[in-house]
């Protein structure tokens, strides 16, 4: 059981700590990914608004910008540095 006011990943309501479920759209107070999605979807079907407290949708592309990144500065700096080679073996 919780012991302080949470507020719902769905919607952004806040909840009193004993509620075990949002009292705006069901969704319990530990919930995963998949079901965060359904009951969020489920809660906008019905009429209810998202509040600045819920949680951000994942950006589909945010996995590959967290693997790409740290490739980014090695990647630029070995393919800038090897044409300069290549230049002075010719010259």
């Amino acid at each position: 059981m919780l012991s302080y006011v949470w507020s719902c990943l769905a919607c952004g309501q806040a909840n009193p700590p004993a509620a075990q479920t949002c009292v705006a759209c069901a969704c319990p107070a530990r919930v995963d990914v998949k079901q965060l999605a359904r009951f969020r979807a489920w809660h906008c079907q019905v009429g209810g608004e998202v509040r600045a407290g819920a949680a951000l949708e994942p950006d589909s592309s945010s996995a590959w910008k967290a693997l790409l990144w740290p490739l980014w500065l090695p990647a630029v700096l070995l393919f800038g540095y090897l044409p300069r080679l290549d230049r002075r073996k010719r010259g």
